[in-house]
């Protein structure tokens, strides 16, 4: 069965032969809007086209997948360092001055579309369309004025460009509307391991003329909190059958603001730039929505409730939600920082509901309140919600819910507690 997100992919450059005039370059440099422009200074392409390789990783729940697809992910291509004489000093994202060609060289490709295919033998990472005959996208010439060296970001799902800041060494993205079905991740490549050889620190057409043959590799990284939900009755239940026809949490907020990548500057001389992968977020809550468990297809669990018939063995029910890494000090409400700590903690406070169905199709939904881990809900880190149904009288049903944190790559990082369920 096709999946559609991974973990982990590599980039790969290959080197073709091809024509191009000034009218093409606004063509194959690319770039969907954001800080748009019009290339009104000559800048010349090499004959090294930026292409992608096979991908290989994991899906967004803990099931791995050969045949992986994923058709929305968004790549930048983004100066790292000035070479031969192009002083780093000079290397800014944000475009303020678009009209010169240093300025359109470091930041060489925006948000460009691209995708994971099956081909049928491996998974592949491409420009999106690539079919469809949609644009190559090649390297700057390295005759070009100012010359830099590349490193690439990336990230999904693919948002526009409006939901995208840039400014001179920073990319931040804001997801909005989340609903517990998506799976956000990123990546920065780093430099070549052979750098010290090829004497240049990063990829481009001088990189690979000057004998460089290291492949760029994205290690994506999951950015939200992903919960798993395991039920089972009680050994001692011997009540009427009993489906799980839904679960959701209520009062989840419903937005995050990610840093893609940035860099640093070092006053020395001559000024040092340091690319950065950063590893905080911001939780924003403006507004905050109910966050609904789908089964593995993606199809509502309430349509597939007979696949979720209780019993005294312990079952995953569904897929997953994925929720903000609610944090203490990454919590912003209407863009300000919380220092309410208990407003917080309510925020962070999961409001489970738990909606079963007998086979009479009586329905009973039940609440539960389980409290965060000390340091709050990581990104990348995986929580086991634990529920037993323990039978209380003939038609009342009561709950005991335990959680436990293992961490998303290797299930390592554990954490156990008691959690009372109310009717």
């Amino acid at each position: 069965m096709k999946k559609s997100l991974m973990s982990t992919m590599l980039f790969a450059a290959a080197f073709f032969v091809a024509c191009t005039s000034n009218e093409e370059i606004a063509e194959s440099r690319g770039g969907s809007g954001q800080d748009a422009i019009e290339i009104d200074v000559p800048v010349s392409l090499s004959d090294v086209p930026i292409t992608f390789g096979a991908v290989g990783g994991v899906t967004r729940s803990s099931i791995t997948a050969d045949e992986m697809e994923c058709k929305d992910l968004g790549i930048y291509c983004l100066a790292r360092k000035g070479i031969d004489g192009t002083a780093d000093k000079n290397l800014q994202w944000n475009m303020s001055s678009a009209s010169t060609t240093n300025n359109q060289l470091c930041r060489w490709l925006t948000n460009e579309p691209a995708e994971i295919v099956w081909t049928g033998t491996a998974s592949r990472l491409r420009w999106k369309n690539e079919e469809e005959g949609a644009d190559e996208h090649f390297y700057p010439s390295a005759t070009s004025s100012y010359k830099y060296a590349y490193t690439f970001a990336a990230y999904h799902p693919m948002i526009s460009d409006e939901h995208i800041e840039i400014a001179t060494n920073s990319i931040y993205l804001n997801f909005t509307n989340l609903d517990g079905s998506q799976d956000v991740f990123t990546s920065v490549t780093e430099a070549p391991t052979d750098e010290a050889t090829v004497g240049i620190e990063g990829y481009g057409a001088a990189y690979f003329r000057n004998g460089g043959t290291k492949t760029p590799f994205f290690n994506l990284k999951h950015r939200l909190s992903q919960l798993i939900f395991n039920l089972k009755l009680n050994d001692t239940y011997t009540g009427d059958e009993l489906w799980v026809d839904s679960i959701y949490i209520t009062s989840l907020p419903d937005s995050v603001r990610i840093p893609l990548i940035t860099f640093t500057k070092e006053q020395t001389t001559p000024v040092t730039v340091t690319i950065n992968e950063p590893n905080y977020l911001y939780v924003h809550c403006t507004k905050t929505k109910t966050y609904y468990l789908r089964d593995f297809n993606d199809e509502s669990l309430r349509k597939n409730y007979e696949n979720y018939k209780l019993t005294t063995s312990s079952q995953q029910i569904g897929d997953c939600i994925m929720i903000p890494p609610m944090q203490p000090g990454y919590m912003k409400y209407n863009g300000v920082r919380w220092t309410n700590a208990t407003a917080k903690q309510n925020l962070m406070t999961l409001k489970i509901r738990v909606r079963l169905r007998d086979i009479e199709n009586n329905y009973y939904v039940y609440a539960a309140s389980v409290a965060p881990p000390e340091n709050g809900w990581k990104q990348g880190k995986k929580y086991n919600i634990n529920l037993t149904i323990t039978p209380k009288g003939a038609t009342n049903i009561a709950m005991a819910a335990e959680a436990q944190l293992i961490d998303w790559e290797d299930d390592t990082d554990t954490f156990e507690s008691n959690y009372d369920i109310g009717e």
